[in-house]
């Protein structure tokens, strides 16, 4: 049995994306740089791969998006591009409680060099404390840059990015989303969220890994993060062709089937907790069910070690995670507790992140072994 639940994670490339790319790599090797035919061709391939993901995302102008190594570099762009205009202010960092360990860290890192970082709290659901936010901008500068997620990578939980845009603009500020997480499960367009920035990550939509784009939009202000002439002068070194090229396939793919794909990843979560639900007395849904993710559940299993839980699950072909792949050391969730659980819960909760080719027969034979896998687990507190 391999059963991969763990698709915030990773997921895994297309085979039309392996394809292109192994195509890419054996027949268009020229330097997009060059002037000749063979370098013009190759550039020809990020031009295209650059309308797809401006598409998948509803930009209109293609030159908005900038292709990068990651989602973390792209991320790390926009808030590099947000110090260098504040050089001369007081540098002011707006982010949430649950963010991306990329947004956290690289908060962190300005933090360090005397930028202020603001925090907005959620409540027990993952939604976002609009008051609070509204609250800070009032008190801020105009020189505040505000970073939020589209979606959240543990329990999937949407924020209202066009309401938060709004609010914004009134106060004259910068927003940056990211919507690494949001990409192939949420339908959205750039223009309407209201965004200046946007990040992505291939490999989250059936892509390559080691390629990412920041979206940036027409008007805001644009400083070079690794200098060179490539990338509009946006982002220097030698493009990962086929990786770029990947990443153009997978967009086009979420383009074609999206809604469908939605509709079939909901179908399938759905059937999976209410089937853990009614085999395991006591467990229940960490965050909001209403506005989240059509292909991620957390999942709390009361008295149960998260980690244990994996084991015993891999160890079984089911493979799930306990929290953000990014995140290490065993702490408990910073999500679960930005959202006021006890470190109890936070550790005895696992995410379950599903993707467009997960099967009905998977979801079921993912059951049976979480049950198994339960009824062994260890218990690490005393239940009441």
């Amino acid at each position: 049995m391999n059963i991969y639940l763990d698709n915030n994670a990773t997921t895994r490339p297309h085979q039309n994306v392996i394809n292109a790319m192994l195509t890419c790599l054996a027949e268009v090797y020229a330097n997009p740089s060059s002037t000749h035919l063979s370098g013009r061709m190759a550039k020809g391939h990020i031009e295209n791969a650059r309308q797809a993901v401006a598409k998948m995302i509803g930009c209109r102008i293609p030159d908005s998006i900038i292709f990068t190594s990651c989602g973390t570099e792209s991320i790390s762009q926009a808030f590099f591009i947000a110090s260098e205009v504040q050089l001369n202010k007081n540098s002011h960092f707006i982010i949430s409680g649950v963010e991306h360990s990329a947004v956290q860290e690289t908060s962190e890192y300005h933090a360090s060099k005397g930028s202020h970082i603001s925090v907005v709290g959620v409540d027990g659901n993952g939604n976002l404390d609009l008051k609070q936010l509204r609250q800070l901008l009032t008190k801020t500068s105009k020189g505040s840059f505000v970073s939020l997620m589209l979606a959240n990578n543990e329990t999937g939980v949407i924020f209202p990015i066009a309401e938060i845009a709004e609010i914004c603009k009134i106060h004259g500020v910068y927003l940056h989303v990211d919507a690494v997480q949001a990409a192939g499960k949420l339908p959205f367009n750039v223009e309407e969220l209201g965004c200046h920035y946007l990040s992505l990550s291939a490999h989250k939509f059936h892509g390559p890994k080691g390629v990412g784009a920041l979206y940036i939009c027409p008007g805001a202000p644009k400083v070079s993060f690794i200098r060179g002439h490539q990338e509009n002068g946006m982002r220097g070194g030698t493009e990962n062709l086929p990786g770029i090229v990947g990443m153009g396939v997978a967009a086009e793919s979420v383009v074609r089937s999206l809604s469908s794909d939605i509709e079939r990843m909901k179908e399938l979560r759905d059937r999976l907790e209410s089937l853990v639900i009614d085999a395991i007395p006591g467990t229940a849904v960490n965050g909001d069910t209403a506005s989240r993710l059509c292909n991620t559940s957390n999942i709390y299993f009361p008295g149960r070690n998260a980690a244990n839980l994996v084991e015993q699950l891999s160890a079984r072909g089911v493979y799930v995670s306990a929290g953000a792949a990014c995140s290490t050391g065993g702490k408990p969730s910073h999500v679960l507790r930005a959202m006021g659980m006890s470190d109890e819960r936070a550790n005895a909760s696992l995410r379950f992140s599903l993707s467009k080719s997960t099967t009905v027969q998977e979801i079921d034979l993912a059951v049976a072994a979480i049950t198994i896998a339960n009824s062994s687990s260890l218990t690490i507190y005393n239940v009441m």
